[in-house]
């Protein structure tokens, strides 16, 4: 409870000064950010008819942001913005009492939960970011404390949340698989398939995607379009998407093919600065969280980690490459990876006995946290500041030369309290 109060007066805090501390700056909380924001404005106030896929699979939370706004005759954004500060709330004592029965340390949560992430989730209260984190924390609290029927519950209303949840169902089928956990298994293929169920309804109640594409192959395409711009900065530009760019090639779509969609002519253009803005997120969001990752690799993979923490490793890193593949906007889908650095990397550290003495934690904890503050506070305001480039590298070699000597004990020895 200490902890999601620290971590909620701070959350009031940086919203007061968001112009100096976040990356959208002094626009009016909550930011209201391209077509996302308007189509949970859109669910909330009851127009789900109105709504394009896949935005129309995410129910759950712009409903209720807009029940609390009908029901307390409350002013739409501060119903959001209400529900979302719950949400912080839960989230960061779920992480913390994850951390007190993993390890018997809820307070090491500060350290992620006063990074920026967190933070600028809390600003973008029209999007059910935060609220998927805190209910993806109480899934991992429950399955820890062996309350796997509770988590199932969870698990399927996190279906109609996100419907990226779709992918921590099947994470979970392979990770009991592979445990021989056969009853888990089940549990969340029935999960899975009860998920795909309600995804399909709701697909079917709104509109389509704005292509007019059938909806596997525009999700196919959509991760192919997201991957190749992000990483590569070659942006698939089509005539229904002029404001993508400057196409420096483009072909007329077949007219045998015009049944498929409504594109008749698609190119190439090009996004120089997309690949740069990719490897800074994912050098920055988690600190140096990366990094530790990197060097202790070897130990981990030797660990016998138990189920929730072994769940959380492998989906938190799989969230956070495929976040390059299923969106632009990299910084949130990137940050669906919070799990493998929140929640298995204190534990393993703690298993593992790192104790570092007390100038190298200062180090690696100032390290850290300017790290995942640095795309905030650089991009914050009217002037780009070039300070990431420069910073990033300097910091991950700090990182590096503190942990280059580190002692750790081997995974089947006795530990101790770690961190002191």
């Amino acid at each position: 409870m200490i902890v999601a109060l620290i971590t909620v007066a701070a959350g009031l805090l940086v919203l007061q000064g968001r112009a100096q501390t976040l990356y959208y700056g002094a626009r009016p909380i909550p930011y209201r950010i391209a077509r996302d924001s308007e189509a949970y404005i859109k669910i909330a106030t009851g127009h789900l008819a109105e709504v394009e896929s896949p935005f129309n699979k995410r129910i759950l939370y712009p409903a209720l942001a807009g029940t609390v706004s009908r029901a307390c005759r409350l002013n739409l954004a501060v119903a959001f913005l209400t529900v979302n500060f719950l949400a912080l709330a839960l989230f960061a004592y779920c992480v913390a009492a994850f951390l007190e029965e993993a390890i018997g340390r809820p307070f090491l949560a500060l350290v992620p939960l006063l990074s920026a992430y967190p933070f600028e989730s809390l600003a973008l209260a029209y999007l059910p970011d935060l609220f998927d984190a805190a209910f993806t924390a109480l899934f991992f609290l429950l399955l820890l404390k062996n309350c796997r029927v509770s988590a199932m519950v969870v698990l399927l209303f996190l279906c109609l949340v996100r419907d990226g949840t779709l992918l921590l169902c099947v994470v979970t089928a392979g990770v009991a698989w592979n445990r021989r956990d056969m009853g888990l298994v089940w549990k969340s293929l029935v999960v899975l398939v009860f998920g795909l169920i309600l995804n399909s309804a709701l697909t079917t109640s709104g509109h389509s995607n704005s292509h007019h594409l059938w909806e596997p192959l525009y999700l196919v395409l959509k991760v192919l379009y997201n991957f190749m711009g992000n990483v590569f900065g070659l942006v698939f530009w089509t005539n229904l998407r002029p404001a993508l760019g400057v196409p420096f090639v483009t072909w007329d779509v077949p007219s045998f093919l015009h049944k498929l969609g409504r594109d008749t002519q698609f190119g190439l253009a090009l996004n120089g600065w997309q690949p740069v803005n990719t490897l800074m997120v994912l050098a920055t969001l988690f600190g140096n969280g990366p990094l530790f990752l990197i060097m202790f690799w070897r130990k981990i993979r030797h660990f016998a980690l138990p189920l929730p923490v072994q769940l959380a490793l492998v989906y938190g890193l799989l969230s956070y490459f495929l976040g390059l593949a299923l969106g632009n906007w990299v910084f949130r889908l990137v940050g669906y990876g919070w799990p493998a650095f929140w929640l298995a990397l204190p534990y393993v550290l703690i298993k593992l006995d790192y104790r570092p003495d007390r100038r190298t934690a200062l180090l690696l904890l100032a390290s850290f946290w300017t790290l995942s503050w640095l795309w905030s506070l650089s991009w914050s305001g009217s002037h780009r500041l070039p300070v990431l480039p420069l910073a990033v590298p300097l910091l991950y070699a700090v990182t590096y030369l503190c942990l280059r000597d580190a002692k750790l004990r081997a995974p089947g020895e006795t530990v101790g309290a770690g961190f002191g």
